[in-house]
């Protein structure tokens, strides 16, 4: 298994011949010209698309596949480091990588078919590649990569080098693609299948959907178990069961010698001044709402919160201008999980 370090920028690319001429001016020679089959791969939480993390299978012009690992990217000025390992495979094999990674809870989310050529020069222990890509469905790009076999480079020192690289082609005012191949072919199918003329409104719930909610009910009832039980140890089956329920009927469970009303509206103003520090949105909560507004669909929230917290919640996450409708605990006779809530909010959407 080989590692290595790969820097890299992304551009549209709108002008073959002068970029062409540019390479042949910077000493860089033809050492491929392929295509390549790039199969993308998440687990069922999606964990590697919100960390940037990439598991790919490459079919290099169905002679070989390349398993890849890339880890979480580290962002610096204009560019994209990772730590890359890599595993050559027979092209028989691919049935049975796919079998194994399916098996153990990953699934394939995007596919990125390009032919490639490769331009490359190598600097003492550096590599510089010019990659011209032509992206199914996509489009152009030319891709600017410095590779290094060795983790014991500063980063901030390769990074230079290649601006300086880059720098040789700023004749060609390129505009910057900034996403990895795999979201631009996955953000256009996600698109593409939106039914047309038929989808007016997506109804999410709050807590737990739109708004990260969970470390403000853990510490906030951890506080609050305290305040009322002092010097008990809350149980972890307890702190786990917590979230879901609403407060009534937790309060009910676990503090029956209490009002739970009265419960209920001391931890509203009890857990007040700890939004702002344990509820955020999401990885792409925004991106994903500005994408469903772009295409005219409205968006209803159908939450077991009362309006006001509801609200707060909305305001605090600057989620509110996104949001058309909100059907909250006390908007309705039935809360959830009775369908009230949702029959109303079709009604008004529709």
């Amino acid at each position: 298994m080989s590692k290595r370090i790969e820097i890299e920028q992304k551009f549209y690319c709108n002008n073959h011949d002068k970029l062409l001429q540019i390479i042949q001016n910077n000493g860089l020679c033809k050492c491929s010209e392929r295509f390549e089959n790039d199969e993308y791969f998440t687990d069922i939480d999606s964990i590697y698309i919100k960390n940037r993390t990439c598991l790919r299978i490459r079919n290099v012009n169905n002679e070989y596949l390349e398993l890849t690992f890339k880890g979480k990217s580290k962002e610096l000025t204009n560019n994209y480091a990772k730590i890359e390992n890599n595993i050559n495979l027979e092209i028989s094999n691919y049935d049975s990588v796919v079998g194994l990674l399916y098996s153990l809870g990953y699934f394939s989310y995007s596919i990125v078919k390009k032919d490639r050529i490769v331009y490359t020069k190598k600097e003492n222990d550096l590599e510089y590649n010019v990659m011209i890509d032509k992206i199914q469905n996509l489009g152009d790009f030319v891709e600017f990569e410095l590779l290094y076999y060795d983790s014991e480079k500063d980063m901030s020192y390769l990074q230079g080098k290649l601006n300086d690289f880059v720098k040789g082609f700023e004749a060609l005012n390129f505009e910057s693609a900034n996403l990895p191949y795999r979201d631009f072919v996955a953000h256009k199918t996600y698109i593409s299948i939106l039914p047309q003329n038929k989808l007016n409104a997506i109804l999410f719930d709050l807590d737990g959907t739109l708004a990260d909610t969970d470390l403000l009910v853990v510490e906030g009832f951890l506080r609050f178990y305290r305040k009322y039980k002092p010097g008990e140890k809350v149980p972890f089956r307890l702190l786990a069961s917590f979230s879901g329920p609403t407060l009534k009927e937790t309060f009910e469970r676990y503090f029956p010698s209490y009002n739970s009303d009265e419960l209920v509206k001391d931890f509203k103003t009890f857990s007040l001044p700890l939004y702002q520090t344990f509820v955020e949105t999401y990885p792409d909560t925004f991106e994903g709402l500005q994408i469903l507004k772009e295409h005219g669909i409205r968006i209803g929230v159908i939450t077991s919160k009362m309006r006001d917290p509801s609200l707060r919640t909305l305001n605090n996450l600057g989620l509110t201008p996104y949001v058309d409708l909100l059907i909250a605990w006390d908007d309705v006779t039935k809360p959830k999980p009775d369908t009230e809530g949702i029959e109303r909010a079709l009604k008004s959407v529709s």
